[in-house]
């Protein structure tokens, strides 16, 4: 309930994208292709090579 309260979800994977800075629009189209996600890395799925610039340039600095 803590963590509903605080960040609007009890997903772990989301709270980890909004700690990161992702805003929950990003994780419309970004949840499916992170395989991982934790205090260390995002791991991304290989399908993320196949988006739109604008979307790339998003989570390119954690690639």
């Amino acid at each position: 309930m803590c963590n509903y309260l605080r960040y609007g979800t009890n997903d772990e994977k989301e709270i980890w994208l909004l700690k990161y800075g992702f805003t929950f629009e990003d994780m419309e189209w970004l949840k499916d292709l992170v395989l991982s996600v934790d205090e260390k890395q995002i791991i991304f799925a290989p399908e993320i090579s196949n988006l739109e610039p604008s979307k790339r340039d998003l989570i390119r600095r954690y690639e």
